[in-house]
């Protein structure tokens, strides 16, 4: 059955009475219900940027890695239902750059993809936009429709041009539809993104992926209204201006970053 996923006011809060039933912030550990591509346990990082109010995300994640979550619940069959979550998108992505895209990010609800769109955290442009109306293709500039921009404390070393760029963005993803069944398989894929890893950093340390992603903040509840009554029964980051979404894309304006390469890519 295709889902029909409906445009969502949000105002950084939750369901107005409606049921909560998951949420995780990964803080203490838990991935239970939660697999991916590449092994077992899903990995966990903490952000560089500790003061930035997000700590531990499931990622990094890369190339061609697939983040999965089932969840089941009687509650679910036959209601209108609100998916929320973060998506960080870390490093040179790049949108739908010629040189060097397109860069995406899919979202799937039971096999359906409910959000395909490309990310740039540099020059090239992106499909994710702050206007939800906007047709399908509709290009936006660099981390258009972010909840935050570089807070989170990642930077990328472009060994080319010799350069550090602090580049990441964080995205408050909201989307209701209608639940078929009483279970939700939720599906979180990177589209395009170069497998490579940055290991000439002149301050040395780890190698890290030149372009990857991270998923935080994850709640599921019955409804799709919502005022700020949820925010003590689930709390999250909130932004410093009043955000504004619909299908979770956030209307706040930010500072446009150059993307770099790295000699490694």
């Amino acid at each position: 059955m295709r889902l029909t996923v409906a445009a969502t006011s949000l105002l950084g809060a939750a369901p107005v009475g409606a049921a909560l039933l998951y949420s995780n912030h990964f803080s203490a550990g838990d991935t239970a219900g939660w697999s991916w591509s590449e092994a077992s346990p899903v990995p966990l990082s903490s952000v560089p940027q500790q003061d930035s109010g997000y700590g531990r995300f499931l990622g990094e994640f890369g190339g061609d890695d697939l983040l999965q979550f089932e969840f089941k619940d009687a509650a679910l069959d036959k209601q209108k239902v609100t998916v929320g979550f973060d998506f960080f998108a870390i490093r040179s992505w790049d949108g739908g750059s010629a040189a060097w895209g397109a860069d995406s990010f899919r979202f799937s609800v039971n096999g359906d993809v409910v959000l395909e769109k490309s990310f740039s955290n540099g020059d090239g442009r992106q499909t994710f936009t702050t206007d939800a109306r906007a047709p399908d293709g509709t290009n936006d500039g660099p981390q258009a429709g972010s909840l935050e921009r570089q807070v989170l404390g990642y930077r990328f070393w472009d060994g080319i041009n010799g350069e550090y760029y602090a580049q990441d963005a964080v995205y408050r993803m909201v989307f209701s539809f209608d639940s078929p069944a009483d279970v939700l398989s939720l599906s979180f894929a990177g589209l395009g993104l170069q497998d490579a890893w940055v290991d000439n950093d002149p301050e040395g340390g780890k190698p890290y992926r030149d372009e990857s992603w991270g998923i935080d903040n994850v709640w599921i509840a019955l409804g799709d209204r919502f005022d700020d009554g949820f925010a003590a029964a689930f709390a999250v980051p909130e932004p410093s201006t009043a955000l504004i979404g619909a299908l979770g894309l956030g209307l706040l304006a930010g500072q446009r970053r150059r993307s770099g390469r790295s000699g490694a890519a």
